[in-house]
């Protein structure tokens, strides 16, 4: 048995006076490597074969919907409970005339919000770059806007007396009847200026207000059971402490209560907070005109309440509920053809997209294969009961799997995480009598600075792959340029250039607070974390692999992790590198560790099941990677 531990993944190739060490990823031939190597770079792939198994093509392509096509996916599924709908009230003899929508209505909303989202955009940056930054072009940004105006006319047309017997009951089942019961008058009782920002004019829709993280203190002793939960917990604490908004131990703030007139508490904070804020804005406006048009603010909230509770009462299926492979999803029995997927996707993504998909195709059928071969891939019933013991505990609080899934794992797609957890537990079958006692001690050396909320004073240079002025690929040779510029960078190092140095040189991070290099005037990117040129100075783990880009998808495709490796294992001012990242290739070293100021008691069942799901995930992502590494595969 062996306590997974990152290094023995790569090699040293460098000795020098200084202490310059790289562990290099390309220095081991990898059988997918190569075989993506030979990919077209143009054009879909023909064909993937994992050890002997052919994957349908239409497997591949359903795949590639998934993990690049999620606002597709919403708007195809929002697009079936409208037409749903339609045909409901077509079967009870009502008039669905006015259901339609004009391509003329289309055009003035589409003209209408790329004119917002101009306003929106800092600095000036380009409007195709922020649609690719949203999954979108111009063909899918008209028709997520076309999607949108049919939503409203069937669920929230401006007069609230035509709201259907679907809305009213959706808004009841989503946020109590005191939601519907104030917030229907409350439409008419408020302007947009009430909830503009900084007293200015509402550009664009905000997101509902109700999934927010749980009070914590930021000294307590424990820790929450998930590790995106934590994570969560972790990056807010972090970011209430730089803008300055607390004091250093005080709990987090809870949004300002304002109690509704004739209600009761609600019993969902989501429910509540959406009352306290429209509360609040009807005591600040006066009476409006009947029948005007929604505001912005009311009308995002009321798209996604009625969407979660449609969805909710809906029939949904995917690939993991054993859909076949030229059927990418169903609602209620409607069919959403892979056929029809495969091209609205394919239109818009590059060769380098379509190597993840080729990756995870690749891990996913190699690891099942295994499990399988090893007799502890769950079956379906199996499965079922373990899924929904897993989404359980989310149920009750306001985060749903899915946004742990998206969010916070960064999984492109809820069918993908639901994959990936039917092969973890599967492994945890076959390990279940390796996992004892000793074995969570040894991983408790390796992890205790992680779980006691230890940091890492890290310096990271980056060859980049993604050009950051256009939020797009620099090409389909993108990422051998990026190793190129690496292998260049350490050859620097080993000549003798400081590793200072060699940031101001080489590193391409991006300071979204800067311009990007060779920017046009006045032009920087959307607000997100500060690289400093890559001095990222001291971090959490969790916080570090933000900064670099990384997730535990990625560590799935990659089965590595420069984050991992640069809090655990590095040893101090030993430079590490170049490893490919998510966005290009890393060189990185160590300045120092600084210890947790939170001490962890380790008899506690609470974090023991921490440790135990980390190290029960560590240890998937390196057998997962070990069993891809023996794989054979063609790509032809």
């Amino acid at each position: 048995m062996r306590v997974p531990s990152w290094p023995w993944r790569f090699v040293l190739v460098v000795a020098a006076a200084a202490p310059v060490v790289g562990y290099a990823l390309f220095g081991v031939a990898r059988p997918l490597d190569e075989a993506i190597k030979g990919m077209p770079r143009t054009g879909r792939p023909v064909r993937l074969v994992v050890n002997g198994e052919e994957i349908p093509a239409a497997a591949f392509d359903r795949a590639f919907v998934y993990i690049h096509g999620r606002p597709y996916l919403e708007r195809k599924i929002r697009d079936f409970l409208v037409a749903e709908e339609i045909e409901l009230r077509r079967r009870s003899g009502q008039a669905v005339e006015d259901l339609r929508i004009s391509d003329e209505e289309v055009r003035k909303e589409v003209a209408s919000r790329k004119e917002e989202f101009q306003r929106q955009i800092q600095g000036g940056l380009d409007l195709d770059a922020f649609l690719r930054a949203q999954g979108m072009d111009e063909t899918s940004f008209a028709d997520e806007q076309a999607s949108l105006l049919r939503f409203d006319k069937a669920f929230i047309p401006d007069d609230t007396t035509k709201w259907s017997g679907t809305t009213r009951k959706a808004l009841a089942s989503e946020g109590e009847q005191a939601v519907v019961d104030l917030a229907i008058p409350g439409i008419r009782a408020r302007g947009d200026e009430a909830l503009a920002p900084q007293g200015g004019k509402e550009s664009v829709d905000r997101p509902l207000p109700g999934l927010r993280p749980p009070v914590v203190e930021a000294t307590a002793t424990g820790s929450l059971k998930d590790p995106a939960l934590q994570e969560l917990v972790d990056r807010t604490i972090q970011a209430i402490r730089e803008q300055g908004e607390r004091k250093p131990d005080a709990p987090i703030p809870r949004p300002p209560v304002v109690e509704a007139p004739g209600t009761e508490r609600l019993k969902d904070p989501a429910s509540q907070e959406l009352v306290d804020r429209t509360t609040q804005a009807i005591r600040e406006q006066g009476e409006r005109k009947p029948n005007a048009p929604i505001p912005p603010f009311y009308r995002t909230i009321f798209r996604q309440w009625i969407t979660k509770a449609l969805r909710k009462s809906s029939n949904i299926r995917t690939a993991s509920d054993g859909l076949p492979p030229d059927v990418v999803l169903t609602v209620n029995g409607r069919p959403l053809l892979t056929a029809e997927a495969y091209p609205a996707i394919a239109r818009r993504v590059t060769a380098l997209d379509r190597e993840n998909v080729v990756r995870w195709m690749a891990w996913a059928t190699a690891t099942r294969q295994a499990l399988v071969k090893a007799g502890v891939f769950l079956p379906e019933e199996e499965f079922a009961r373990e899924w929904q013991a897993h989404v359980g505990p989310y149920e009750e609080t306001p985060f749903s799997i899915e946004v742990v899934a998206i969010a916070f794992k960064k999984f492109p797609s809820y069918d993908l995480y639901r994959e990936y957890f039917r092969l973890k537990k599967s492994f945890e079958k076959r390990i279940e009598k390796e996992v004892t006692d000793e074995t969570l001690l040894q991983h408790r050396a390796r992890v205790q600075g992680f779980l006691e909320d230890g940091k890492v004073d890290a310096q990271v240079i980056l060859l980049s792959a993604f050009d950051y002025t256009n939020l797009d690929w620099k090409g389909p040779d993108a990422f051998d340029e990026a190793k190129a510029r690496a292998e260049e960078t350490l050859a620097a190092l080993k000549a003798g250039t400081s590793f200072e140095e060699a940031i101001d040189r080489f590193s391409e991070f991006v300071d979204r607070s800067a311009p990007p290099p060779n920017a046009p005037p006045g032009r920087r990117l959307p607000e997100g974390p500060r690289t400093n040129r890559g001095r990222f100075g001291a971090q959490s783990k969790n916080q570090l692999k933000q900064l670099l880009g990384e997730s535990e998808f990625e560590d799935l495709l990659r089965g590595t992790s420069m984050g991992e490796i640069l809090f655990h294992d590095a040893a101090p001012l030993e430079v590490v590198g170049p490893m490919r990242g998510p966005t290009g290739y890393y060189i990185g070293r160590v300045l120092e560790r600084l210890p947790g100021a939170k001490p962890v008691d380790f008899t506690q069942e609470n974090t023991r099941d921490l440790l135990r799901e980390d190290y029960l995930r560590r240890r998937f992502i390196d057998w997962s990677a070990d069993v891809v590494a023996e794989s054979r595969f063609k790509i032809r």
